[in-house]
């Protein structure tokens, strides 16, 4: 696959493609800037930074291309595969929902802001299974969830039910398993409990750090029930990461995860939680998900392991909700009632 820039006029002094794959420098030849890369996903999302006369940098999406994708690090260009096909439940019929905004108590400095979502009808006191969500408003925004939960609640896949949207002013501290933020999330869990009455085993869903705190938590609790991880950063010694400050305590909480051992002291002592996880097959962490998926299987737990064609994105997760999500979220609380 070929990505150009024009530039007839050789505005740009240089121009790099500025992507997961295939990032680098672009060749200017016959009024354009051209990239080659081997792509093997169903999309790519990329730009293009280029340096003018004066070396000020510019990031530019590509003219060509009308799709676009809206990321933490801003919009991006989207190339898709021709057999790519967004779900189907992006464009069925809804509940719609309100969303809280209810300030938790927790054990670090501040407290735990975070949004509770009800789809309409659900009264403020009745009670109803209840999904945390981490890196909650960019599962809201860009992975579009509450369009998922009302779609599923509207079709009765689903019966109503609350989520928590957590989000995480410190994210690469907090989601790297730091026990304040954890005991945090047991304050939390405590107090939304007293405040809503919660059906049936509690739900846990995150992607990336977001994805090992999910399932951190459900290592800790034994009403946790169901815990979603897409691309979870498990990383282990062979973890390519860097210079990175949490890295090592990753690594520990990560083996004990592996190992059936206690998070920070705490831990559920059954296996009665459904596990599901997702990722990218041509992600650099990949070769982690998939050995943490079979070592938690040999140890007992019910363990879903979903390959996927997209990379390390919100789309990609969006994209994989279904039919995991909803399946096990069917398991655990149509069995208690």
């Amino acid at each position: 696959m070929i990505f150009t820039l024009p530039d007839a006029e050789r505005r740009w002094r240089s121009v790099d493609f500025d992507s997961v794959v295939g990032a680098g420098p672009c060749r200017w030849r016959a009024g354009e800037w051209r990239r080659q890369v081997t792509v093997r996903s169903w999309r790519l999302e990329y730009q293009f930074a280029a340096r003018d006369g004066r070396g000020r940098r510019h990031t530019l999406l590509d003219p060509a291309e009308p799709r676009r994708a809206d990321t933490e690090f801003g919009a991006r260009s989207v190339w898709t595969a021709a057999d790519y096909r967004p779900p189907d439940w992006l464009t069925e019929s809804a509940v719609g929902g309100r969303r809280q905004r209810v300030t938790l108590p927790s054990a670090l400095s501040d407290p735990l802001p975070v949004e509770v979502w009800s789809p309409h009808g659900l009264r403020g006191r009745a009670a109803a299974p209840m999904l945390w969500c981490f890196d909650g408003s960019s599962y809201a925004r860009t992975g579009q969830l509450l369009q998922w939960a009302g779609a599923a609640i509207a079709a009765g896949r689903l019966p109503a039910f609350r989520i928590v949207l957590v989000d995480a002013r410190r994210r690469m501290q907090w989601f790297s398993g730091s026990e304040r933020f954890l005991r945090s999330v047991d304050l939390g869990v405590a107090a939304l409990h007293e405040r809503y009455a919660v059906t049936g085993p509690l739900a846990m869903l995150g992607s990336s750090l977001g994805g090992l705190t999910a399932m951190l938590v459900a290592m800790r609790r034994s009403n946790v029930g169901v815990v979603v991880s897409q691309s979870g950063s498990f990383f282990n010694a062979s973890s390519r990461e860097g210079a990175w400050p949490w890295l090592t305590r990753v690594r520990r909480l990560v083996r004990a995860i592996r190992d059936d051992e206690p998070i920070w002291g705490r831990q559920r002592g059954d296996h009665g939680v459904l596990i599901g996880m997702t990722c990218g097959r041509h992600e650099g962490n990949f070769a982690a998900n998939e050995e943490l998926a079979t070592a938690l299987r040999w140890r007992g737990y019910d363990v879903t392991f979903e390959p996927g064609r997209d990379l390390h994105n919100m789309v990609a997760w969006r994209d994989q909700l279904e039919p995991m999500l909803p399946n096990l979220l069917q398991r655990a609380w149509s069995a208690t009632g």
